[in-house]
């Protein structure tokens, strides 16, 4: 009696654990390690002026919440951004100065133009990123 109890359970938990979906989220395909090229312009009033390229491999991880992502894009800056289930990046709340615009390209390319600052100066980004050939979902 005590074995064909068992094996229903058996029967009964193999049933659940099949038919268990994981949910999905939608930025799954975009999170993992990236190779950025980075062009930035900045005007500070005043004092300094320039323009520069960098080459940086960072990383794309999860937000605070369910519609954003933290892109690494340099050494010393990560920025949290908000993004679409159509791979769409933007600001939604970027104050009165800040401003972005980008696009995931499928689920390995990105490009993304973003401006930050204030009335005393500003720097813009224009960011491009290839994910990582091991890190494909």
């Amino acid at each position: 009696m005590k074995t064909k109890h068992f094996f229903y359970g058996l029967i009964v938990l193999a049933v659940l654990l099949t038919t268990c979906k994981k949910e999905t989220d939608y930025r799954d395909k975009w999170v993992g390690d990236w190779d950025f090229v980075v062009e930035r312009e900045w005007w500070i009033m005043y004092t300094d002026e320039g323009k520069d390229t960098t080459y940086y491999s960072g990383k794309i991880s999860y937000g605070n919440s369910s519609g954003d992502l933290y892109i690494k894009h340099s050494e010393t800056d990560t920025l949290l951004i908000d993004v679409d289930e159509s791979g769409k990046l933007y600001f939604s709340d970027g104050g009165g100065h800040d401003y972005a615009d980008g696009q995931f390209e499928g689920n390995n390319k990105m490009i993304l133009f973003y401006h930050d600052g204030g009335l005393g100066g500003w720097m813009a980004f224009n960011i491009s990123g290839i994910k990582k050939e091991g890190d494909k979902k």
